[in-house]
């Protein structure tokens, strides 16, 4: 049995063996008679709640015998009424074993939805290359399911003729299809960006069009990519997206806002590229709205631009990305409203082979 089987397993014992205790202690407190013992059939079905109808029909035959053991020492009902209150626990204890085992069936069919889910959104989601010429990566994603990682956040980085293209999206809702539409996003993406050119904005173009015939009426995708060569200079357009930040050498977070601001996937039909470079040294980050709009306590949004100063001193794009999630999961009192997808690009200059501190603390 595995170590997480286990544990529900026990503390439905427990919950059981616990419920028979608090019943007789009730029964001894009140004094003479029988008060309560009626109530042992609680037991079966406070154990049925967690663990397996095995345990369920144990905790029944110590309830039986706790039951037994108890009229015997007291002797002040008649043989008839305790009879009948151990035909309730026998029924009352095969009554929970099957809720048990009707239990244990869902769960293994949810599991096995979220399994496969799960593996599809993998073969979906690829992580990013740790590197690609000049260029370092690192990403995380994390579903607002804290016991399922399914939903409609996404990411590519990919290797081109043109220089190294990714992107960042954002589908709205979660589930499968959220995962649907982010995978027949991706899949434009992973092919315009070999087909369409030289030209970033026609590769956003291809995609928006091809997202626009995988949307139902209500889908809504937002997403920003972004195009950098070996020198760190390139293109970026967003498409309705929130603004990547760019990470100076210094310690400067400067917000790459949209001029003008365009439309999401599947409705701007003329999309606009913008120049982008970084120096050696200097990081771009991309994210999904799932970082920016977590809340605190009192509904206050996570302040993204302070955090990633924080942190900004950390050698390790990972450990950079670890804590930020850090900072949030503290901001939220780990709360997740939405999924979160982060990518960190990091120029460490033509040649380099090691990587290096990048950024510093104010």
């Amino acid at each position: 049995m595995s170590r997480q089987a286990r544990g529900p397993r026990i503390q439905g014992l427990a919950a059981g063996l616990a419920a028979v205790a608090v019943v007789i202690g009730a029964d001894v407190v009140q004094g003479p008679g029988l008060q309560y013992l009626g109530v042992l059939t609680v037991a079966p079905f406070v154990t049925a709640i967690f663990a397996a109808p095995v345990d369920v029909l144990a905790v029944g035959l110590a309830t039986l015998l706790s039951s037994q053991a108890f009229y015997e020492a007291q002797r002040t009902a008649s043989s008839s009424g305790q009879a009948g209150r151990l035909g309730f626990v026998v029924a009352a204890t095969f009554t929970a074993a099957l809720a048990a085992t009707v239990r244990q069936l869902n769960d293994r069919r949810l599991r096995e939805i979220t399994d496969i889910a799960e593996a599809a959104q993998a073969a979906i989601l690829r992580p990013p290359p740790e590197r690609s010429g000049a260029l370092r990566f690192a990403a995380r994603y994390r579903s607002a399911t804290a016991s399922a990682s399914v939903g409609g956040d996404f990411y590519d980085v990919l290797a081109t003729p043109y220089g190294v293209r990714l992107i960042v999206g954002d589908v709205r809702g979660k589930g499968l299809d959220a995962v649907r539409l982010a995978s027949a996003v991706l899949g434009s993406f992973r092919e315009a960006v070999f087909t369409a050119g030289s030209d970033l904005a026609r590769v956003a173009r291809i995609v928006s069009d091809s997202t626009a015939r995988s949307m139902a009426i209500e889908d809504f995708v937002t997403a920003v990519l972004v195009e950098l060569d070996d020198e760190g200079r390139g293109w970026l357009v967003n498409c309705g997206h929130p603004a990547p930040l760019r990470l100076t050498s210094t310690g400067e977070v400067r917000v790459l806002e949209p001029h003008p601001p365009q439309p999401p996937l599947g409705l701007v039909t003329a999309p606009v590229g913008e120049e982008v470079a970084l120096a050696p040294g200097e990081r771009l980050l991309l994210f999904t709205d799932g970082l920016v709009e977590a809340r605190d306590s009192s509904g206050r949004f996570f302040d993204l631009e302070q955090a990633v100063r924080r942190i900004g001193a950390r050698r390790s794009r990972e450990d950079a990305l670890d804590a930020l999630l850090d900072a949030v999961d503290a901001h939220s009192n780990g709360a997740r409203g939405d999924d979160t997808a982060v990518l960190l690009v990091e120029h460490v200059g033509v040649g380099s082979d090691v990587d290096v501190v990048t950024l510093h603390a104010d």
